[in-house]
């Protein structure tokens, strides 16, 4: 905290003597997350329950297509009688233009990971991660986009070595019919470094999309099919790669702010190492060997504002055994990005 405080000091004086402008943002989230997973083989059932709050203020110049960072993360998980507040300190720079946009520190993690399928990034993973340590770059234009994120995870205790990821998803639509993108996850885990573990795991998801909700007036109407393509190597075992691969076909259905996401993975089992804790970033469920995987999400969100959104979710787990578990998502997001203070520079 005393960082904190001393950064925000520094900040605001380098304000006043280089007259530049000063933005704050402030992102918070409330989710409440419950996992009923008994009747399943794979899956821990439990309920997520808190709040990531994460209040940056920045120094911005040129127009603030230029800033430096600084904040905290601080996540808040109800219950929790151990450790009930965790707060950590970000600093980080950011480059922001029409097409392109930079991060480099310590940085909040927000709706990074929004467009991500569950097959990479779960949503025990969604609640947990408040902060992301690496860096981000993202080009975008009227068709499209492409995503990247370094992530460099957190050491769990004082034996262990690197956890980094390589996260990214592009999508670009064509005659407003079409879209083709891809996702994928570079993961390297050397979790401790006195036995030696090293697990390589490469995933990636092209696909393609057919956008048929203008055709039927829908706020939205998409289907989707594409491989899910993995490469994966535990280094203290052998030197060898397995391939476990498989495919997803979704749909997306929405009118009315009432909405249906369901999506259906058929092939082999994307998790064989799972047994390693932390080394996948995907939903458990994709560990299953049954060669079937069904995930129906019935939704609704009432609210949906450029400050404000809400939406509550009953979700479907079915493997190819016939086992069924059930989830209840509720997230409301409050998000107020790049507010400016006053410049302070003189006429």
């Amino acid at each position: 905290m005393k960082r904190l405080v001393i950064a925000i000091c520094a900040l605001f004086f380098s304000c006043s003597v280089f007259a530049q402008q000063i933005v704050w943002d402030v992102h918070f989230n409330l989710i409440f997350d419950n996992h009923e997973y008994s009747k399943m083989d794979v899956g821990l059932s439990k309920t997520l329950f808190g709040t990531n709050l994460t209040p940056t203020v920045g120094l911005g110049w040129d127009d603030n297509k230029h800033k430096l960072n600084v904040g905290l993360g601080v996540k808040n998980s109800f219950g929790n009688v151990d450790k009930r507040c965790n707060v950590d300190f970000l600093a980080y720079y950011e480059y922001n233009t029409q097409n392109h946009k930079f991060l480099a520190g310590a940085f909040p993690t927000k709706d990074n990971y929004d467009d991500f399928k569950t097959i990479f990034i779960s949503d025990e993973k969604r609640y947990q991660d408040v902060v992301l340590e690496g860096l981000k770059y993202i080009y975008q234009n009227e068709r499209g986009y492409v995503k990247l994120i370094y992530d460099w995870s957190r050491w769990k205790n004082d034996f262990s070595s690197d956890v980094f990821s390589l996260l990214s998803t592009s999508r670009w639509s064509f005659f407003e019919l079409m879209n083709i993108g891809y996702q994928l996850n570079l993961t390297h885990y050397a979790y401790d470094v006195n036995t030696g573990l090293v697990v390589d795991n490469f995933k990636f998801n092209p696909y393609v999309e057919f956008d048929f909700g203008g055709l039927l007036h829908l706020q939205e109407g998409v289907v989707g099919l594409g491989p899910v393509l993995t490469m994966q190597r535990d280094r203290s075992v052998t030197s060898d790669f397995i391939f476990p691969t498989g495919g997803e076909f979704s749909l997306r259905v929405q009118k009315w702010n009432v909405g249906l996401y369901n999506s259906i993975y058929f092939g082999d089992n994307l998790m064989p190492y799972s047994y390693y804790i932390d080394l996948y970033c995907g939903s458990q469920m994709y560990a299953t060997d049954s060669g079937l995987y069904n995930r129906a999400e019935l939704y609704y969100v009432p609210v949906n504002g450029d400050k404000i959104k809400a939406k509550l979710s009953l979700i479907m787990h079915v493997n190819g055994y016939g086992q069924v578990g059930w989830q209840q998502n509720t997230t409301i997001v409050v998000s107020l990005d790049h507010i400016k203070w006053k410049s302070l520079k003189r006429k």
